[in-house]
């Protein structure tokens, strides 16, 4: 290719970026905003709009929700974002101040309430959960116990006192309620624990990973 090529090339590229945020967002991060649009009686809405807007760069991302009410959003860069949830015949759901750390999935659930899309609901939360740490990966020995340790934060990084939820992702041995990992005996390979927690709504888990030795 020549030198004008390679010019065409790289503006080409350059274009592209510039006019797809869809595209920038999805190269960013792996971090996801999902969840389920209800009506107050539980029932789901399918069909429902939703909107995401990052409230720093004002970009704009846009899905409707499936049959069963989902709706999801992945590939999103760390940040601070505004969910908008509209439908024909309902008020309109506004849930502000979801902020995202890196290799979050963040589940936000909207519950819209019949009336006029022109009626606003706004839901704010003073402590939103944004985060869950938990042990550093750690090697086992087989028939060996550990116990795991997980903190949720809030959107201002502060701690947050709430229940932590323990399951197995994959790999060999168990973890009980109370985040303590038994290895199977006679055994080895790589166990992946993952912690959850839940506060007003929003669910936020993390995982870690186990080498048995």
């Amino acid at each position: 290719m020549n030198r004008k090529g390679k010019y065409f090339s790289a503006a080409l590229v350059a274009l592209l970026f510039a006019c797809s945020p869809t595209l920038l967002l999805s190269q960013a991060s792996l971090d996801s905003v999902a969840g389920r649009v209800t009506d107050q009686s539980q029932g789901v809405i399918p069909g429902a709009q939703v909107k995401l807007v990052e409230d720093s760069t004002g970009v704009t991302l846009t899905t409707t929700t499936n049959a069963v009410g989902a709706y999801e959003f992945v590939g999103l860069p760390l940040g601070t974002y505004t969910l908008t949830v509209t439908q024909q015949g309902f008020q309109t759901w506004t849930r502000p101040g979801i902020t995202l750390h890196e290799g979050q999935n963040a589940m936000v659930d909207a519950t819209l309430a019949v009336g006029s899309t022109t009626q606003t609901v706004t839901v704010t939360v003073a402590q939103t959960l944004t985060r869950v740490t938990l042990t550093k990966p750690a090697n086992v020995k087989d028939g060996a116990t550990l116990q795991l340790s997980a903190i949720a934060y809030d959107q201002f990084l502060n701690p947050i006192r709430t229940p932590i939820t323990w399951s197995m992702v994959s790999g060999p041995g168990s973890v009980n309620s109370q985040g303590v990992y038994t290895a199977p005996k006679f055994g080895t390979g790589k166990a992946v624990v993952k912690a959850s927690a839940t506060v007003n709504g929003i669910t936020v888990s993390s995982t870690t990973t186990l080498t048995i030795t």
